[in-house]
């Protein structure tokens, strides 16, 4: 059994990460999208995968990932290729209008969380940016 003190980072991590879906979940309904289609943009913003490489990176199945290119297909945001050497494959990319959405959407994206770090000092933002990192792993 934990106890308290080793329970409170957690739940603090928690609550952190229900106030950021919170808030982009309103971002992407301003957007008419879910918050799964979000993150397929931002997923391809600079690489482009097979449909299996985005669906684990979504943590969604095949079918759910087929669907969601396929709305964002509708909308102009990604484009379809063959996927070299696989006659069957494909690969997704963001068009050139997926990337411009996507740039507008990493704005909106900052201007949405960076409330919830203003009044941190530097040197704190400094400390929680390098802790973030490394659970991250970037």
């Amino acid at each position: 059994m934990s106890t308290p003190e080793e329970r409170e980072l957690p739940e603090l991590l928690a609550r952190l990460s229900f106030e950021v879906i919170g808030r982009l979940t309103r971002l992407s309904a301003e957007e008419d999208m879910s918050l799964t289609q979000l993150r397929m943009l931002a997923i391809l913003r600079d690489r482009q995968l097979r449909m299996a490489e985005l669906a684990a990176a979504l943590g969604t199945d095949r079918s759910s990932t087929s669907g969601l290119i396929g709305r964002a297909e509708r909308r102009g945001l990604v484009v379809r290729e063959p996927a070299v050497g696989d006659g069957r494959g494909f690969t997704v990319a963001l068009s050139a209008q997926g990337h411009a959405f996507a740039a507008e959407v990493e704005e909106r994206t900052f201007a949405t969380l960076e409330p919830l770090l203003r009044d941190l000092p530097t040197a704190d933002r400094d400390r929680l940016a390098a802790f973030l990192g490394r659970i991250v792993g970037t």
